[in-house]
């Protein structure tokens, strides 16, 4: 289950754990929407600096 984790605490307290760990994850998905070419861009460029192309 997935509240097992946080079956200890109080119910508010694990609820609102959840919460905070689901919109981390939503916030981190938009990132990487949001960015992500100019990461992919970034990512390839020290690539080919690291391991040139033959």
């Amino acid at each position: 289950m997935l509240t097992a984790p946080f079956s200890r605490l109080p119910a508010p307290v694990g609820l609102g754990l959840l919460l905070a760990l689901g919109l981390g994850l939503a916030a981190a998905a938009f990132e990487l929407l949001a960015f992500g070419p100019d990461v992919r861009a970034g990512v390839a460029e020290a690539a080919a600096r690291v391991w040139p192309p033959e």
